[in-house]
């Protein structure tokens, strides 16, 4: 798949207005891992945005309204035909461990 270029993918809109626009297969979202571990998630994030990889990290306003205790864990989500490139890049760096079954 190709990617424009442009600002690092991150924010929900940003994903949306990627996947509406055709670039990538959105209608399936994969998640790849689920944690309360907020360092985790911004790693692995800034890893894959460096790598221009679509990223979503879904449920951050649920841990903003719990008051932050970690209570409701994030989950980092990525395009279906993004999947296997993230999961490799990520086993590359290390974070394998932490992936969610395929």
């Amino acid at each position: 798949p190709t990617f424009p270029s442009g600002p690092k993918m991150h924010r929900t809109q940003d994903v949306a207005s990627q996947c509406r626009h055709g670039h990538g297969e959105c209608d399936t979202m994969h998640e790849l891992i689920r944690t309360s571990d907020v360092v985790l998630i911004d790693v692995v994030r800034g890893l894959l945005e460096s790598e221009r990889i679509p990223v979503l990290v879904a449920d951050g306003q649920m841990s903003a309204l719990e008051g932050g205790i970690g209570a409701f864990p994030r989950r980092l989500l990525v395009p279906s035909d993004w999947s296997d490139r993230a999961r490799r890049l990520l086993t590359e760096a290390g974070f394998g461990g932490e992936l969610r079954d395929a």
